[in-house]
């Protein structure tokens, strides 16, 4: 579960990290123990999306410029 202001998000399991997006209303949240990144729309206050990222995720990451070359 993640907390955000009165509302709790259910995502996966051992929330570990929490990245805002580029827009205020969307964040994404790494599940260190399911190994999962969940999407979180915050406006509506739940998760719409989860893809798998390996186990352990704990740290999230963006860049403005695009990939590497």
């Amino acid at each position: 579960t993640f907390t955000v202001g009165p509302a709790a998000i259910k995502v996966g399991t051992n929330p570990a990290a929490v990245l805002l997006g580029a827009r205020i209303s969307e964040a994404f949240v790494a599940n260190a123990g399911s190994g999962t990144i969940s999407f979180v729309d915050l406006a509506a206050a739940r998760a719409v999306a989860t893809v798998a990222s390996g186990s352990g995720t704990s740290a999230l990451a963006y860049t403005t410029t695009g990939p590497p070359a």
